[in-house]
């Protein structure tokens, strides 16, 4: 298993021939003002044997469906815990459009190791501490958090720009 961390882009990489996971702690985008950042602090992305077990949304569209953008942004769309109505950062589209968020996270690295990651993302008054470990036959993902845990299960996935697939 190879390890890869890529500390301009906050992306750090698991990998193998059969498995690859990718753990995101991106920071905001251009100047911490957004851009094409999503709220997707320490969500993941999981491939094994050839299968998708866990993928980004994608984008869909950028200004034609405004609501639609925002929605493929949203921390409920990503492979994260969440709080109803409660965004890691705000969208700010008075300032920027629909490519701006004003910046209310901050995410530190807390341990990595060759098999292991954990992080800690803060949202507001919100703290989630997010542990991967890979295991011989297993990812664990163990989430600690002061707020309730609840999970989405985003519907939809977009390859490529204007595509829409129900998931």
């Amino acid at each position: 298993l190879k390890s890869i961390f890529y500390p301009l882009s906050g992306i750090f990489v698991f990998k193998n021939s059969e498995f690859y996971l990718a753990v995101c702690a991106t920071p905001l985008g251009q100047k911490n003002q957004g851009g094409h950042t999503h709220n997707d602090k320490l969500s993941y992305e999981l491939w094994i044997r050839g299968e998708d077990i866990v993928r980004d949304p994608g984008t869909f569209v950028y200004t034609p469906l405004p609501g639609w953008r925002n929605l493929f942004r949203s921390t409920s769309a990503h492979e994260i815990p969440n709080i109803e109505n409660v965004e890691q950062n705000d969208w700010d589209e008075l300032n920027y459009g629909l490519f701006g968020l004003k910046k209310t996270s901050d995410i530190w690295l807390i341990d990595f190791g060759e098999r292991f990651i954990e992080l800690c993302v803060k949202f507001k008054e919100f703290y989630l501490l997010r542990r991967f470990e890979i295991n011989q036959s297993c990812l664990v993902v163990t989430d600690k958090a002061n707020f309730k845990l609840h999970y989405s299960k985003f519907p939809y996935y977009s390859n490529g720009y204007g595509k829409l697939i129900n998931v």
